[in-house]
């Protein structure tokens, strides 16, 4: 076959078979039986030694083509079974050999995880997970490639080379560097067990963990909410000696007040205070966060008095982080009384503070609420920021504002608004919907200047045209898009043309199925250069999936081997 003819020794072997012509030609039916790929009998017959030797047989080759078909349908099952087990919810990748999912088959390869991998590849922690597990298993050794395919996977992680090494290499963890790396890996991979088992070894071999340790630790428990590892894991602190630092505090707080425990976060935080540590943003983001989900919005004022009683003075970028907690949690009433009390201390609320009142009456659907603060702002010579007065926008068509819309728009517009193009694509689909369609078509053509609006909008629009018996500017509409390769919906242009053809305007219903005509040519067109093409992840997928393919280009190239032999 020609295929073949470049690799002289496999070629030769078929040539020397004692049934000539024919046994390749049984070769090629006994490959296609046993749907073998074509290229894996390549790949087979160019590496292995066996093969090479110009003594081999036809039946010696054809017996190990088939237990090399034989071997990989058994790891396929082994694959398989390794991934239903990983998969289920009680699966620890803590554990060894014994109770994980190695226990389905005699001994994990790396053969096994690359296949592991592969099928995970677009889930980096579970990935890192089996990785570790693996790692931690009798016997095994990773090879050279499953360490690339994972390092590929969290190439944005420069640390995780250094991780591994520590992790594959026996000698090591032999420095407080080395047990830090491994605490940082696991929390990596969400595996909190294996951090806390970490540090607890480390201690036990003489080493003394520093406040570095103990927060990477914190921050792994923190995310895994482990509120009582993390407990425990400040009394160990403290019993080693370790003072605690910013991050500390700040970490025991979050842990508090995402296990919604807001009064032992307000007691860490006063801790925090009284050893002489300021808060973050941040900090104070997920206290008025638990203070909203305990109901407890009452205790506002608290936390600057804290502040004030430490010494501490907040400053706007506290306030704004206290506001935007407020009003994502629909207090607003509380963040009212809140500007207030900035406001007696002579501090007038800016752009900012605004914005954040506008989105939070929007959230609570105060529509009279939000609009007075529009217009308050634009009194003070502030401009609404686009996504906020998207959500006005929102907010009034839901409550059939259409006159309020069009005011602001005009008064927005008269103080230098640029709307973006979302706030357009809005406008036209709010106005389609409450039948004012002419000021929807005025918004397209300021909209169709920049942008293209998006299918709904699109659909929305055209229909609302034709109801309205707007045919030429619904054509208009139809045919900007069409040109400048807008995919369109379907159920407007059939709404479009049978309203043409109904208005006795056959030649422009005419025009509109041409040009649908073109595009859906044009795009049959692409559809046919790529079909019966699927995407491939991997060398094996190819093979599997490319097998059929491979056999029928074989049959074909049967009736041609007498003239290339």
């Amino acid at each position: 076959v020609t295929s073949w003819s470049s690799i002289d020794d496999s070629y030769h072997a078929f040539s020397l078979s004692p049934r000539g012509k024919g046994g390749v030609g049984q070769a090629l039916a006994v490959m296609n039986s046993l749907k073998v790929s074509f290229r894996h009998c390549i790949r087979t017959l160019a590496t292995g030694e066996r093969w090479r030797r110009r003594s081999s047989s036809l039946s010696e080759i054809l017996s190990q083509v088939a237990s090399e078909s034989h071997s990989r349908k058994e790891l396929v099952e082994q694959v398989k079974a390794l991934g239903r087990v990983i998969s289920r919810p009680g699966w620890d990748p803590n554990s060894r050999t014994g109770s994980g999912p190695g226990a389905s088959i005699a001994q994990i390869t790396p053969t096994h995880v690359i296949e592991l991998l592969r099928a995970l590849r677009h889930d980096p922690v579970w990935a890192l997970r089996v990785y570790i597990w693996a790692s931690r298993q009798s016997g095994y050794e990773h090879s050279a490639l499953t360490r690339t395919f994972i390092l590929d996977l969290w190439a944005d992680t420069p640390l995780l080379e250094s991780f591994l090494d520590v992790l594959q290499n026996p000698s090591r963890p032999s420095s407080s560097d080395d047990y830090l790396l491994l605490i940082q890996g696991y929390g990596w991979a969400n595996m909190p067990d294996l951090a806390m088992t970490t540090l607890g070894r480390m201690i036990n071999n003489g080493l003394t963990p520093d406040v570095s340790h103990f927060n990477f630790l914190l921050y792994i428990l923190v995310e895994s909410n482990r509120l009582k590892n993390i407990q425990e894991l400040f009394k160990l602190m403290n019993e080693s000696g370790v003072a605690p630092n910013n991050s500390t505090f700040a970490l025991r707080v979050r842990g508090y007040c995402v296990a919604g425990q807001f009064d032992e976060a307000h007691k860490a935080f006063r801790q925090m205070l009284k050893a002489g540590f300021p808060p973050d943003i941040k900090t104070f983001g997920y206290l008025v966060d638990a203070m909203c989900m305990a109901n407890k919005p009452y205790l506002l004022y608290v936390l600057p008095c804290d502040m004030h009683d430490n010494r501490c003075i907040p400053n706007a970028a506290i306030y704004y982080e206290m506001l935007e907690g407020l009003c994502r949690s629909k207090c607003v009433k509380y963040a009212e009384k809140l500007v207030k009390h900035i406001r007696r201390r002579n501090v007038e609320p800016d752009a900012w503070v605004c914005n954040i009142l506008t989105k939070g009456y929007c959230h609570e659907r105060k529509v009279h609420c939000a609009l007075a603060q529009v217009n308050d702002m634009l009194k003070r010579g502030f401009l609404p920021d686009p996504d906020v007065f998207d959500l006005v926008l929102i907010l009034l068509f839901k409550e059939g504002r259409i006159g309020n819309i069009c005011k602001l728009m005009d008064k927005l517009m008269s103080k230098g608004f640029c709307p973006n193009i979302s706030t357009y694509d809005l406008l036209v689909y709010g106005l389609c919907k409450c039948e004012e369609v002419m000021k929807a078509f005025e918004a397209w053509s300021t909209l169709v200047k920049y942008n293209l609006p998006n299918v709904k909008t699109y659909s929305a629009l055209i229909q609302g045209l034709c109801r309205s018996g707007m045919l030429v500017e619904a054509k208009e509409v139809f045919t900007t898009s069409m040109d400048r390769g807008f995919p369109g919906d379907d159920t407007a242009h059939d709404a479009l043309i049978f309203r043409l053809k109904q208005a006795g305007r056959v030649n422009d219903a005419k025009e509109c199925e041409v040009l649908l005509a073109v595009r859906k040519k044009a795009c049959d067109d692409t559809i046919d250069v790529f079909e019966g093409m699927l995407p491939i992840d991997s060398d094996s997928d190819f093979d599997t999936e490319s097998s059929a393919s491979e056999d029928t280009a074989v049959g074909s190239s049967e009736d041609t081997s007498d003239s290339d032999e």
